[in-house]
């Protein structure tokens, strides 16, 4: 891998940038999700991640991009949309409209000035488990999707009032247009006991179809990947991302 990878502590939340070996400024930039205990996965996730894509970047088969992660302190927290009490020995305060603001304010900002990065059609997010169902509610909600095109990656889409949220912002049609959207879900995900998580098929399956509506089908897709929750993780954010950068229909 020839980018660079450094960390940058912005408002007191750490920031795991790698940057490509490009001069001049960057527009493109990919946020990733990822927590505080796990501060040395995220960055070798980033790493599994250039380390392939580096190799389609040099060969012009995709645009250079910085890859950046804010590591929360508190999965649970900063990952929730809305409050709820549905695991047990497990709060979810819904504190993701903090966090997106807290990048949107901070974070976003200083690429912009530091790399160059570039406005809302310039810039992904790609959300994992939990962050997976807070991606996709700040993607829908215009005055905080400073993102314009992004990923719910083994998503916690069995999240209470997802579903009821989605259907809601569908009918409303008060979602922002052009959008992009890549789902992917492990074949071993519903093989479980647990009825919640057990119901994440069907909700993926009506979120691809209800997104398809709203953004066109051409630019929605809905994966089902090897393997269970932790399985290939580098692989599914690798997948997100060549298709999300993809144009989109409507570009």
């Amino acid at each position: 891998m020839k980018g660079s990878i450094q960390t940058i502590s912005i408002a007191d939340m750490p920031l795991i940038v790698y940057a490509p070996p490009v001069p001049g400024p960057v527009p493109l930039c990919i946020y990733l999700s990822s927590e505080w205990e796990d501060f040395l996965g995220t960055e070798q996730l980033i790493r599994q991640i250039m380390q392939t894509l580096e190799g389609e970047v040099r060969r012009g088969e995709l645009p250079p991009f910085l890859l950046a992660s804010a590591v929360v302190s508190h999965w649970d927290d900063a990952y929730s949309p809305w409050p709820a009490d549905c695991l047990p020995g497990r709060h979810f305060s819904g504190g993701a409209e903090a966090y997106f603001s807290h990048l949107q304010a901070q974070v976003h900002p200083f690429l912009q000035r530091q790399y160059g990065c570039g406005g809302r059609s310039e810039t992904l997010f790609l959300g994992y488990s939990l962050a997976g169902v807070s991606t996709l509610t700040t993607y829908l909600t215009p005055p905080s999707a400073f993102f314009g095109r992004c990923a719910s990656i083994s998503g916690s889409l069995w999240y209470p009032g997802w579903l009821a949220y989605l259907r809601h912002t569908a009918a409303a049609g008060s979602f922002p247009q052009p959008g992009r959207v890549y789902l992917s879900l492990g074949k071993g995900e519903i093989r479980t006991r647990n009825p919640l998580f057990l119901s994440n098929k069907a909700c993926y399956e009506e979120t691809a179809r209800l997104l398809g509506s709203m953004f066109g089908e051409e630019n929605v897709l809905f994966e089902w990947t090897n393997g269970k929750h932790d399985y290939g993780v580098p692989d599914r954010h690798i997948r997100a991302i060549r298709f999300l950068l993809q144009p989109s229909a409507g570009d």
